[in-house]
């Protein structure tokens, strides 16, 4: 649940420019979940700092190119990210190379920077509030954003049957 998608004017009581590096463009949202509540592995097309505000979670990482060549790239699409097909315990079974994978709990008031590329899988240990901020040089931004408008536009043009995305509601 994005807190600050549903209560915009909470975006006053943060600062996130005081937070990420200055001369970027910042994309904050703040995720409020119960304990359970998790991602999918994927990684990010922009950096990510991540703060824990409330609860515990837990970070699980594998370094740029661990699921490439395990050729466990999901099909499914989402504009913001590269999703994989398997998840970080799947993963985690495989023959990697040593120090391929990475796991960090975060507590309120623990910060974390997931470069983009990162993979990552996140697991509420608690009822748990993060605040989250995308950011990148404007330029990488605009260019980022001209890519995944134009693939928006052609996955919002094709039929509506068999689609497999993060954007549009299963159909049967």
């Amino acid at each position: 649940f994005d807190l600050l998608r549903e209560f915009p004017a909470l975006r006053n009581d943060v600062d996130t420019h005081a937070l990420l590096p200055p001369r970027r463009y910042v994309s904050s949202s703040a995720w409020i979940g119960p304990r359970g509540a998790h991602t999918g592995l994927h990684y990010d097309y922009l950096d990510n700092l991540a703060v824990l505000l409330r609860g515990s979670k837990r970070f699980y990482l594998a370094r740029p190119g661990t699921v490439e060549l395990q050729g466990a790239l999901s099909p499914k699409y989402d504009r913001w990210a590269q999703l994989a097909g398997i998840g970080i315990h799947d993963l985690a079974a495989r023959k990697l190379p040593e120090g391929s994978l990475l796991v960090a709990d975060l507590h309120p008031g623990d910060a974390i920077h997931i470069p983009r590329g990162w993979w990552h899988e996140v697991v509420n240990l608690d009822h748990s509030i993060l605040l989250s901020g995308f950011y990148g040089p404007m330029r990488r931004v605009t260019a980022l954003w001209l890519w995944t408008g134009a693939r928006q536009l052609i996955h919002d043009a094709t039929p509506f049957a068999g689609r497999q995305c993060t954007c549009h509601a299963a159909t049967l």
